[in-house]
C-alpha cells in the first residue's frame, strides 16, 4: 500500500474591509447579489471564513453588508469557529507591530493583530484584505501586508482571492 500525502487546502480569512468595500463599491448587495451567493458558497465549504473580531467590526455597521452578514444562516458559515491563541496575539503584537506598545498604539492596530494572529505558524491559512504594503509605516501604523510578511503568514488582496478561487460573473 501506497502512502499518499494529502496537501491541506488554503483556507482564506477574510479581512472585514473586503466585505465592507465590496458592498460599497463593486458588489453592492442591491446589484451583485451573486457575489454574497459565492462568498456564502466558499464559507460553507470550508475555504473563505472570517474570524469573529472581524465579523464584529462588520457587525457594528448599520447597512445592507450588516444585515446580510447578521443572517444566521451566513455567520454560521462564515465565521471561524475557533478562539484565539494569546500567545499568537502577543507574538504578532510584539514582532508584528513593536515591544512595549502602549496603550493607545494597540486600540489603533484594533483587531489586525488578531486576523494575523489566526494564520500566524499555519501555511494553508491566508489573511485576505483591501489594505496595501506601505513598508515605511511603523509600530501601530504598520499595514497587515507588511506584517504578515515579517511573520511568514501568507496575505492576498480580495482581487487574488478571486482570481484563486475563479469567482466569475458570467
Amino acid at each position: 500500500m501506497q502512502n499518499s500525502l494529502i496537501e491541506p487546502r488554503t483556507v482564506y480569512l477574510l479581512d472585514s474591509n473586503v466585505l465592507i468595500e465590496a458592498n460599497k463599491t463593486y458588489f453592492p448587495l442591491s446589484r451583485f447579489m451573486r457575489f454574497w451567493c459565492w462568498i456564502e458558497d466558499m464559507a460553507r465549504d470550508g475555504l473563505v471564513l472570517m474570524p469573529k473580531e472581524m465579523y464584529f467590526e462588520i457587525l457594528i455597521g448599520n447597512d445592507r453588508v450588516t444585515e446580510w452578514i447578521s443572517n444566521v444562516r451566513v455567520r454560521n458559515q462564515l465565521l471561524l469557529d475557533e478562539e484565539i491563541s494569546r500567545d499568537k496575539l502577543e507574538a504578532v503584537l510584539s514582532r508584528g507591530y513593536g515591544m512595549d506598545l502602549s496603550a493607545d498604539e494597540r486600540a489603533r492596530i484594533g483587531n489586525d493583530a488578531a486576523l494575523i494572529s489566526y494564520a500566524m505558524g499555519c501555511k494553508c491559512r491566508t489573511i485576505v484584505t483591501k489594505e496595501v504594503s506601505s513598508p515605511k509605516k511603523v509600530r501601530a501604523n504598520r499595514r497587515i501586508p507588511d506584517v504578515c510578511g515579517d511573520l511568514g503568514v501568507n496575505c492576498i488582496s480580495d482581487y487574488e482571492l478571486y482570481e484563486e478561487l475563479d469567482f466569475r460573473v458570467d
